[in-house]
């Protein structure tokens, strides 16, 4: 792994070490982690990474958005990977997962972004990923996560997701799909 090293330090071993697009070096814990990918276009030029944690929020990295997953992994056995609309990994903890959630037929068609076909909700957002809806239940069931039993029915389409307040849920990476209820 390049630059994305678990501490040596034995009280130290939920901690991995992360290089900010800025140069800053610093500890994060593995279990904070919420979410990992690549940086695309829309990020801007800094980092090759995002990382979505519980503490530092969402910044952009140095590191290699694999390096720092596996990095994760070994702290968190359950932090795994499906794969985002687009074709690029996204890796989160399948324990803390729930889904899938109802994807509509207006949702699903294609865009310059990809194909999305399912979804799942991790730290509070909702996730679109290419995979399908059976693929997000068998990942999130083998990990220990809420495994939603996928809907399957004729429906075009749905209500949006609402959170218990009935305000719409929000989406990771928002600004990458268009706005047909997405």
């Amino acid at each position: 792994m390049s630059g994305c090293l678990k501490s040596s330090n034995s009280w130290e071993a939920s901690v991995i070490n992360v290089t900010r697009f800025d140069g800053e070096k610093f500890q994060m814990k593995a279990t904070d982690i919420i979410r990992v990918r690549q940086t695309t276009l829309n990020d801007g030029p800094n980092g090759k990474s995002r990382i979505d944690d519980a503490v530092y929020e969402t910044n952009l990295y140095n590191d290699l958005a694999k390096d720092v997953a596996t990095a994760t992994s070994v702290e968190v056995k359950t932090f795994i990977s499906l794969t985002q609309p687009g074709g690029q990994p996204v890796w989160f903890d399948g324990a803390k997962a729930k889904g899938p959630t109802f994807v509509s037929d207006a949702q699903k068609t294609p865009d310059w972004i990809g194909k999305i076909n399912s979804a799942l909700k991790i730290g509070g957002k909702v996730q679109y990923v290419k995979n399908t809806p059976q693929e997000v239940y068998d990942a999130i069931k083998a990990q220990g996560g809420v495994a939603i039993p996928p809907i399957n029915n004729n429906w075009n389409d749905v209500p949006p997701d609402v959170d218990g307040n009935g305000k719409p849920l929000e989406v990771w990476d928002a600004g990458l799909y268009r706005s047909t209820g997405v």
